[in-house]
């Protein structure tokens, strides 16, 4: 780096390999800008604007090997080049917080979620044969102007379904469950038990959608909250999921389990998540 008058700043745009920022001769050609600078302005800079130059400086025998490379401070007066990264990487910390690095974000691999409410479920297409629970719209007890919604009542003697159906999102990766909220409408113990199914569509398979069929059953159970009304949630694992995909057509049907649940009264349905993690 050549000499140069007082107040210049030095930069570069371009480094050949292994060229110095400072050198030896930097760090004298810094002093006399300073003593230059004090000389012309009457004033002692030294313990301000001279101290943050010289600490620069003092930094001899740090290297580019390339063009945009980044420099940070390793200690006091100390500082060390990190070569750029490549195309949309990100800069943060390093593990143990003491120098930057690059890294590539691979996006997914969290949490995602579809809501389900109450109100997107259906009942059953043939009641005579296949049972269907009953919708209702349920108000708070409590004084005008009081939250309503809609919820499904499932009876504890007879298997009772509702189904949806919905695209599945197009970051879906991987391992779905589906969180049913439920509530007893006066039990207060016992275990509440639901079964769900699955049939996924695929743009352009090879199959007849009218004649499709549900996979295999997945089942949770859950023990009820102590005061009936008091709203609870039941994991079941999509194990069995016809293959599901992201952008599959998902059918899904519902239904209360009255072979594995104990709850001596109506369960009702508030709302289901669609929990999976993402690609």
């Amino acid at each position: 780096m050549a000499a140069s008058y007082p107040g210049t700043i030095h930069t570069f745009t371009s480094v050949a390999n292994q060229v110095d920022i400072v050198d030896a001769a930097d760090v004298n050609d810094l002093q006399l800008e300073v003593t230059a600078i004090e000389t012309e302005l009457g004033v002692d800079v030294a313990g301000t604007f001279a101290t943050v130059l010289l600490a620069l400086a003092q930094s001899v025998g740090e290297k580019a090997s390339a063009q945009s490379d980044l420099f940070y401070a390793t200690a006091a007066n100390a500082v060390s080049a990190l070569a750029k990264g490549t195309s949309l990487q990100q800069l943060r910390m390093n593990a143990g917080a003491t120098a930057p690095e690059w890294f590539t974000d691979a996006g997914g691999g969290g949490q995602a979620m579809k809501s389900l409410p109450a109100s997107a479920w259906q009942s059953t297409s043939d009641v005579a044969n296949w049972a269907s629970a009953q919708a209702q719209v349920k108000q708070s007890s409590d004084t005008v102007p009081s939250p309503r919604w809609i919820e499904w009542l499932f009876d504890a003697s007879t298997d009772e379904f509702i189904v949806i159906d919905f695209f599945v999102p197009d970051n879906y990766g991987s391992a779905p469950v589906l969180k049913v909220r439920y509530k007893c409408l006066s039990a207060t113990s016992g275990t509440a038990a639901f079964q769900a199914r699955l049939a996924c569509i695929t743009d352009a398979d090879a199959a007849d959608m009218d004649a499709k069929a549900f996979d295999t059953v997945n089942a949770g159970t859950a023990t009820v909250p102590g005061t009936a009304g008091y709203v609870d949630e039941i994991s079941i694992t999509l194990t069995n999921a016809d293959s599901m995909a992201a952008d599959d057509h998902c059918i899904m049907a519902l239904n209360r389990d009255v072979s594995a649940d104990s709850v001596a009264a109506d369960i009702e349905f508030v709302g289901a998540k669609f929990e999976y993690t993402s690609a």
